[in-house]
Parts: C-alpha cells; sequence; structure tokens
C-alpha cells in the first residue's frame, strides 16, 4: 500500500498522530476502488483470472491482532483495530469485484485468503474448541463477510450484524496453503478466552518452521468447499527450502492429495471437490515482506542477480506437460 495511505511506522509508533491509516481507514475502500477500475481497463486483455485481495486475512490478523508478535506491519494488537480491517477488506473486494462485473459482465473475479490446517493436538473437548475456533478466526471469519455481509464485531465466533444485500459474492475462492499447524489449549482464566492456545513446533520441518503435511491441502479445501461452495483454485503452494531437498517430495505429495481431493476413483475417497486451478510459489526466490531474501521458496535459487535451477523444475515441467504425476506408493495420477 503506497505511503500516502499508509504509514506504518508511525501507525505503530503512536496511530494517534496520522491520518494515514491504510484499511483502518474506510476512505482506504474508495481508493481501492478507482485503482481496481485502472487496473482492469489497463491489463484485461492480457488477463483471464483476477483476484481482488491477496490473503486479506493475514493483512488484518497478523497485522493488528498478533501484530507484535508476527512482525506484519502495522504491528499492532488491538481486537477493535482488527474488527475495523476486517470490515474494510470485506467491503474492498466487494467494490472491486462489483467494479470489474460492471465493466465486463463474464470477467473471472475472486477472492483468496492464506489457509493453513489447523489439528487439535489431542482428541480432548477443549483442543476440540480451540483448535475450530482458531480455524474459524483465519479460514472463515473474512469469507463470511466478505461474501455474505455477515459480520462478527466481537470475534466470538458467531456473526452479529448482517448486510447480504450489500455484498455480491465471488466466481472462486482462491486457497494459499503451506502448512499444518497444531493447535493446543492453554487453561489460563487470566487469558481472554479467544486466546488461549498456543502453536505447537512443526513435525517435519521447512526452513521456516512451518509443518510440512500434504494431506492438509485437501482436508482445508475440504473445509472451505463445503462451507462456501465456490470452485477453489490453489493460489500458492509452496516451501521454503534453501538446499533443495524437500521441494521435490513437497510438490509430489500436495499434487496427489489435490487428485483425491477431486476424484472419486478410489474406495477411500469421499470428497469431490471442484478445484479448478493449482499455482506453486513460486517460480524464482522472492521477497517476503516480514523476512526479506532469508526463506527460499523459488523453483529457480536467486544468485547475484542470476536464476540458478533447482532439482524440482525439471519435475514440475513434467507435471505441467503431462498433465498427471506417477508416485510408487499409489498409481499414475492422470
Amino acid at each position: 500500500m503506497p505511503l500516502w495511505l499508509h504509514d506504518p511506522i508511525q501507525c505503530n509508533r503512536d496511530i494517534n498522530k496520522t491520518d494515514k491509516t491504510g484499511w483502518l481507514n474506510k476512505n482506504t475502500v474508495l481508493e481501492f476502488a478507482k485503482y481496481t477500475y485502472f487496473v482492469y481497463k489497463k491489463f484485461s486483455e492480457y488477463i483471464a483470472i483476477w483476484h481482488t485481495l491477496n490473503e486479506p486475512n493475514i493483512i488484518a490478523i497478523n497485522g493488528y491482532l498478533y501484530g507484535n508478535l508476527e512482525n506484519f506491519p502495522p504491528g499492532l494488537s488491538n481486537y477493535g483495530y482488527t474488527i475495523r480491517v476486517l470490515r474494510n477488506l470485506a467491503y474492498a473486494h466487494n467494490i472491486a469485484y462489483k467494479t470489474i462485473k460492471s465493466i465486463n459482465k463474464n470477467a473471472y473475479a475472486g477472492i483468496n485468503i492464506a489457509s493453513p490446517y489447523f489439528e487439535p493436538e489431542k482428541n480432548e473437548e477443549n483442543n476440540i474448541f480451540i483448535s475450530n475456533y482458531v480455524n474459524y478466526l483465519f479460514n472463515e471469519l473474512y469469507l463470511d463477510s466478505a461474501l455474505y455481509g455477515n459480520f462478527d464485531n466481537s470475534l466470538s465466533g458467531l456473526f452479529d450484524e448482517s448486510r447480504p444485500y450489500e455484498f455480491s459474492g465471488t466466481d472462486f475462492i482462491g486457497i494459499d496453503y503451506y502448512s499444518r499447524v497444531m493447535v493446543r489449549y492453554v487453561n489460563n482464566d487470566d487469558v481472554d478466552t479467544r486466546l488461549r492456545y498456543t502453536f505447537l513446533p512443526c513435525n517435519k520441518c521447512s526452513d521456516n518452521y512451518w509443518d510440512i503435511y500434504p494431506e492438509g491441502i485437501r482436508k482445508v479445501s475440504n473445509i472451505i468447499f463445503n462451507r462456501y461452495r465456490k470452485p477453489l483454485i490453489i493460489m500458492e503452494n509452496g516451501v521454503a527450502d534453501s538446499d533443495d531437498k524437500l521441494r521435490p517430495d513437497f510438490i509430489r505429495g500436495h499434487i496427489i492429495e489435490l487428485h483425491k481431493a477431486i476424484e472419486n476413483d478410489r474406495i477411500d475417497i469421499i470428497d469431490i471437490i471442484d478445484i479448478i486451478g493449482y499455482y506453486h510459489w513460486s517460480l524464482m526466490d522472492n521477497y517476503e515482506w516480514a523476512h526479506g531474501f532469508k526463506y527460499r521458496f523459488g523453483l529457480y535459487k536467486t544468485e547475484n542477480n542470476n536464476a540458478v535451477k533447482t532439482g524440482a523444475v525439471d519435475l514440475y515441467k513434467d507435471i505441467c506437460s503431462e498433465n498427471g504425476i506417477e508416485d510408487g506408493a499409489y498409481k499414475e495420477y492422470p
């Protein structure tokens, strides 16, 4: 977001001394509508699929609820700010979607969120409850408001305001899936019930300590598809792997789980999900806004301004060209 709309440093130091508060300011929604109109008119002939906002749930949660822990700008931790940002981001998607459709009613436009798979540490009531709440917080809270106009103004898990007539929905939902998160209930009466949890360390770890769990992409796709009944596109799926030891198996495992989710030709498959696309993250190492170039996600490494091919490039090329993958543990997945 441009500095004339958002000054994250000043917001972190003293938010009352600036009017450049980004998504806390509803006027940003209007500016985003103007931006959407300009971008669509400029580039529509080159682009077939549009998604309005990238990971708005992370913008709100990591920036305004857990900002003091996650190092996401502006680094705040405030329930009221989080709720206001979520509302403005919901309206931002809606007005962007309507803007695109007003120019071209046949345009294909959607919204995407970061979607970890949350699993309770133990099959116990408190652990299940808090794991379900965290799943709601990350994977459902924003979509409920952006698609249906159902607002949870207390982060209670239940909406207390509904404005369905103001919202137009989406053509698809994008999912950014990277990892499983194990959730443990923390029994502490001095802490707000909504914060009585901790995330456990990863089991099979990537370089950034995210838990590698291919089954999670299938499970989280199940959760989101069955709640919203919209086509899904996997917008991001990748692994931080500087030594290129994890990436080939990561790609194989996740592609196979997606295949199992959309096909019903195996006896153990109970889910048939409308998944219409998959994008691996990423082609080249990229600048992560909270970590810089520390973590390497690229199929090509960036070294001294050069692109260096990793061992996963040919694997992914073959998957794309053959439209399938063969894995000895199962069979060929066409």
